[in-house]
């Protein structure tokens, strides 16, 4: 959970920026410099005097600097009073910041009937952060009975604001049919619209739906370039499904180049099904040349992950010696954890390596899986995620 601080401030700043008191401008506004520059002093001279004479943004501050103790010791007692003057004064910054103090209980009793009327008021003053926080209430139950249709009412007016966040999230509502009727149009319409800001979710959100004609008419020259934008800004899922399409040649032309270099960035954010994709790429020498060495430490980063099929393939190199020593132990503790993790054939290759172990070491892998599945590791179930995978 963010701290006070990181919660509360930013917050500050973006109403005030259009919300500001005609009244107090020059010293005021200076005093605003100061904050800003972490001269709490100097701004709490200027705020403490406007604050008696009833400027409601200069409460607001007030409210902000006990309750960060930024100038002064921290005391919520003071804190509250301040943004409660500003709430009276129909301030929505202060409304909403009064309302996470009795919502998450800092420094005062939690009471989340309290927020949510702070909150309904913020909102109705048209505070953005006052939307995005009802709907995630209602959609999760935090504080009032968990409400699809309330959570969808509250994310709608967030994304006629231009959030792109709320115009992603609304979008997947009506995608899913939760809280509203199911409509791909106007799925489309918010995650076209979030898009455009920028928002990578809505970006691959989109770029599938027209890739796989998933609720929108399949249309794949509209779906790549929606896929490679979420790509350029670190979207793993869009980086693996690009690379997939380059190292497969589906729907574009074959480059191994260019899926090696997709693969590594996911694989870079620890993605196991670009982990694995590597050590396959590695394997057979596709992209990239040939190295088995290469290929075994891919495979063991996704491995130990519990990614399926690379400790079978992991297994298969300790089997033969290839990248790594030989090792029967090794082989067969992995796997053992890929059979737990659905790989079939991982049966039959326990079955044949065991004619060439004794009891002691078939006994010592087993342990050594056991081992590794209480230290955390579970199989991921994915087999077939990533090129390779057979």
């Amino acid at each position: 959970m963010k701290s006070i601080r990181d919660r509360l401030v930013p917050t500050l700043f973006l109403a005030l920026s259009v919300a500001m008191s005609a009244a107090s401008a020059g010293g005021f506004e200076d005093a605003q410099d100061d904050y800003a520059s972490g001269r709490f002093d100097r701004a709490y001279a200027v705020f403490s005097g406007e604050a008696e004479r009833g400027n409601p943004d200069a409460q607001l501050y007030l409210g902000a600097m006990y309750e960060n103790g930024q100038g002064v010791d921290r005391d919520y007692r003071l804190a509250l009073q301040w943004y409660e003057r500003a709430a009276v004064q129909n301030n929505a910054v202060a409304c909403f910041n009064l309302g996470q103090l009795y919502f998450e209980g800092e420094g005062i009793s939690r009471d989340t009937g309290k927020a949510l009327a702070l909150f309904e008021k913020a909102a109705s003053l048209g505070l953005d952060d006052a939307y995005r926080q009802l709907s995630s209430m209602y959609l999760l139950g935090k504080g009032v009975p968990q409400d699809d249709r309330l959570a969808a009412s509250w994310l709608a007016k967030s994304a006629e604001y231009g959030n792109a966040g709320a115009q992603f999230n609304l979008g997947k509502m009506y995608f899913d049919g939760r809280g509203v009727p199911q409509d791909y149009e106007k799925a489309e319409h918010w995650w076209t619209s979030a898009a455009a800001q920028g928002h990578p979710k809505a970006q691959y959100s989109l770029g599938v739906a027209y890739y796989h004609g998933s609720g929108l008419p399949k249309n794949v020259r509209k779906a790549i370039p929606w896929l490679a934008k979420a790509a350029a800004q670190g979207e793993v899922d869009a980086q693996m499904r690009i690379g997939v399409m380059n190292y497969l040649g589906q729907e574009i032309a074959l480059n191994y180049t260019q899926a090696i270099y997709w693969f590594e960035k996911a694989a870079a954010q620890g993605d196991e099904r670009a982990q694995f994709a590597l050590g396959a790429a590695y394997e057979d020498g596709r992209g990239v040349a040939q190295d088995a060495a290469q290929a075994a430490t891919w495979f063991a980063k996704a491995a130990d992950k519990g990614y399926a099929i690379a400790q079978y393939r992991l297994a298969s190199l300790y089997e033969a010696g290839r990248g790594v020593p030989q090792d029967a132990i090794q082989a067969y503790k992995w796997f053992v954890l890929a059979g737990k993790g659905g790989y079939a054939d991982a049966a039959r290759k326990m079955q044949a390596i065991e004619r060439g172990m004794s009891a002691g070491q078939i006994a010592e892998a087993g342990q050594l899986a056991q081992r590794w599945s209480k230290e955390g590791g579970e199989g991921t179930g994915r087999l077939d995620a990533a090129p390779g995978a057979q």
